[in-house]
C-alpha cells in the first residue's frame, strides 16, 4: 500500500520534478546523505585511495588506445571520481579532469566533511563542454549515470564528441532504462539501451538510435553487463 501511495504522489508532483533546479536539489540532497552515511564509508575511502585502479571498461578503452599517455574527461562526476586514478597492470601516466555542472557545491559539502578528492570536481556543463575544453583535448571522455539526466543528452554526447581526439572514445555507462524505473522523476529524464548492438535514447515522447545519428562520425558499440548498457563511441 506505502509503495502505491510513493508512486502515486510521485506522479502528482511530476511537473514540479521537471523544474530542473528543484531537480538538481535533489542529487545535491543524495550525495549530502551518501558523505555522511556510515554504511558509505568504505567505499568513500576507496574513492580517496590515490592508488585506486581505473574502472576495467575504461582500462580496456585505454589499452585499445595504447600509448604511455591516457587524459581522461569525466562527465558528470559527482564530488568524487568514481572511476580510479591508476592502470592496473602497467605504467601509464593518466590525467583526468573530472567535471560537473554541481561542482562548487560539492567543493562546499567535501570542505565541510573534511575530505580532500584526489582529482577535483571542477565546473563544465556537459552540454556546453566547448566553452570550457579545446576540440580534441582529450583520449577518453566518460560519462556514468548521467547522460540520463540531462535536458538534451544528444548535445552533451555531442560535445564529448567534440572535446575528444580522432581515434579517441566516448564511453558511456548507465543503468538500463533509469528513467522509466524512477517514473521520471527527478533528473531521471531519459532512458539508455542497447537494441542490436548499439544505443539507444528515449523517452515517453522521443527515440533517437545514437549509432544513426553519429553515423560516419563516429563507430558506436553497445553492451550489456548485468544491469548496465556500456556503450563506446569511437571517432573517426
Amino acid at each position: 500500500m506505502a509503495a502505491k501511495v510513493t508512486r502515486l504522489l510521485l506522479r502528482l508532483l511530476r511537473p514540479l520534478w521537471r523544474i530542473r533546479r528543484l531537480a538538481l536539489s535533489t542529487e545535491v540532497l543524495f550525495w549530502w546523505k551518501w558523505l555522511r552515511e556510515p554504511r558509505s564509508s568504505k567505499l568513500r575511502a576507496e574513492l580517496l585511495d590515490p592508488a585506486q585502479p581505473l574502472a576495467p571498461e575504461i582500462v580496456d578503452v585505454v589499452d585499445r588506445l595504447g600509448g604511455a599517455r591516457v587524459r581522461i574527461l569525466e562527465v558528470g562526476a559527482g564530488p568524487l571520481t568514481t572511476i580510479g586514478q591508476r592502470h592496473p597492470a602497467r605504467e601509464v601516466a593518466i590525467e583526468i579532469v573530472s567535471t560537473d555542472v554541481l561542482a562548487p557545491t560539492y567543493a562546499r559539502l567535501l570542505r565541510r566533511r573534511g575530505m580532500t578528492p584526489v582529482v577535483p570536481t571542477v565546473y563544465a556543463d556537459a552540454e556546453r563542454l566547448t566553452e570550457t575544453f579545446a576540440l580534441g583535448s582529450f583520449d577518453v571522455v566518460f560519462a556514468g549515470n548521467c547522460v540520463d539526466h540531462m535536458e538534451r543528452p544528444i548535445l552533451a554526447i555531442e560535445q564529448m564528441l567534440e572535446v575528444v581526439r580522432a581515434g579517441g572514445s566516448v564511453l558511456l555507462v548507465h543503468f538500463i532504462d533509469e528513467g522509466k524505473k524512477q517514473d521520471y522523476a527527478g533528473l531521471h529524464a531519459w532512458n539508455l539501451r542497447e537494441e542490436n548492438g548499439t544505443l539507444i535514447v528515449a523517452n515517453d515522447r522521443e527515440r533517437i538510435d545514437v549509432g544513426e545519428h553519429f553515423a560516419g562520425r563516429a563507430e558506436v558499440l553497445a553492451r550489456v553487463r548485468g544491469e548496465l548498457v556500456i556503450a563506446e563511441l569511437r571517432k573517426r
